[in-house]
């Protein structure tokens, strides 16, 4: 009966873009700073794209899509959607 609610305009990755790009994409980071001419300042480009490219497609929108999220609300609704919940299921396991 686990429910998850995101906050719109947040990510829901298990690892971050930056930190996938430098351990899970590392090949596809090295062959894009190959063809930015290679060196650090080329590596770091490379990371970022790859970086921004990882939170892109791994957005809240996806994770609702796939069903990891149930909903995605506006963050002025939290209080407001926090409060349903615990009372919903307050109510299914009889005040306990």
């Amino acid at each position: 009966r686990l429910e998850s609610i995101a906050v719109t305009g947040s990510y829901a990755s298990v690892i971050g873009g930056g930190p996938a790009a430098s351990i899970i994409f590392k090949r596809e980071v090295r062959e894009r700073a190959a063809e930015l001419g290679g060196g650090p300042s080329a590596l770091r480009k490379a990371n970022q794209e790859v970086a921004q490219l990882f939170d892109q497609t791994h957005s809240i929108a996806r994770a609702q899509r796939v069903g990891s999220i149930d909903e995605v609300i506006e963050i002025s609704t939290l209080r407001e959607a926090l409060a349903e919940r615990l009372e919903r299921d307050y109510q299914r396991n009889d005040g306990i």
